[in-house]
């Protein structure tokens, strides 16, 4: 597999004072109140966006012997190695982190590169592009879009995925630094 080092920071030293047993009661007790409002919401409003988007709309687009760029899939890449080798694709992970892609189920990804999406420059070489829930993530959102315009050739297809960068778990990932995520 081929590997890429861009310019990434690490996070070191994770003394983190909060006790992991009270956060995750904490956001067990997030999530039941997140159930029990949605017992009030009609069942249109309850369909998951993200199951949408990787069984229904997704593969649509992914044509045989395109490359693909799974950007910000880490170890939970989008296309298998079935469908890969079904399909005679070669597909490239992009993520910020080493760990996430290199845990990525074996044969996923034909190479990877850690990087940066806001910082990163491609080789206009990508038939396709996947990107999903990652730009709620990001900070410098048009560095983010140049960087995955980098990556697509003339006549390329971006499919993106974006959660509301509003929902609270969104903004408080925007605060929590890396290592501390990890930590947790």
């Amino acid at each position: 597999m081929e590997v890429a080092r861009h310019a990434s920071k690490s996070f070191a030293g994770t003394g983190c004072p909060m006790r992991p047993t009270l956060l995750r009661k904490f956001v067990r007790f997030q999530a039941g109140l997140c159930e029990a409002f949605d017992t009030l919401l009609p069942p249109e409003f309850l369909a998951d966006g993200n199951m949408h988007f990787q069984r229904e709309f997704a593969p649509g687009f992914i044509k045989n012997g395109m490359l693909v760029y799974d950007i910000g899939g880490g170890k939970n890449p989008l296309i298998s190695r079935t469908c890969k080798a079904e399909r005679n694709l070669r597909v490239y992970g992009l993520d910020v982190d080493l760990e996430e892609l290199s845990s990525a189920p074996e044969g996923t990804y034909d190479g990877v590169i850690c990087a940066d999406i806001a910082q990163y420059r491609g080789n206009a070489d990508a038939d396709l592009v996947i990107c999903q829930s990652l730009l709620e993530h990001v900070k410098d959102i048009g560095g983010a879009f140049a960087g995955i315009s980098s990556t697509l050739k003339g006549g390329g297809i971006a499919l993106l995925f974006v959660p509301s960068r509003n929902a609270a778990y969104a903004r408080l990932n925007l605060v929590i630094p890396q290592w501390l995520k990890r930590w947790l």
